[in-house]
C-alpha cells in the first residue's frame, strides 16, 4: 500500500506540474492519464495487490487521484479555450 501511495504522490506532483499550450498537448494528456491504457487505469489495476483490510482506503485514494486527474484535464480544457477566445480577435 506504501508503494501505491507514493507513486500516486508522485503522479499528483507530475499532473499538477503539466502545462498546455495547445489542444494537442491537452489530448496527449488526456490520452496519458485518462485514456484506456492511461496510467490512472494502470493505478487502478494495482487494486488488487492492496489486502483486503485495506481495500476500503485504497479505494477511497485511487478515487480521489482519478478525480484530481479529470479536474486538471478539465482546468486545461477551459485556460486553451479562454486563450483561442483571446487570440481570436487578432487573427
Amino acid at each position: 500500500m506504501q508503494e501505491l501511495l507514493q507513486k500516486i504522490a508522485a503522479y499528483k506532483s507530475e499532473i499538477d506540474a503539466f502545462n498546455a499550450a495547445d489542444e494537442k498537448q491537452v489530448e496527449e494528456f488526456r490520452i496519458k492519464w485518462l485514456g484506456t491504457k492511461g496510467l490512472v487505469k494502470e493505478t487502478m489495476g494495482e487494486m488488487k495487490n492492496v489486502p483486503n483490510e485495506q481495500k476500503r482506503e485504497a479505494g477511497q485514494i485511487l478515487n480521489e487521484f482519478k478525480q484530481f486527474a479529470e479536474a486538471k484535464l478539465e482546468a486545461l480544457k477551459a485556460a486553451n479555450t479562454a486563450l483561442k477566445a483571446r487570440l481570436r480577435p487578432l487573427i
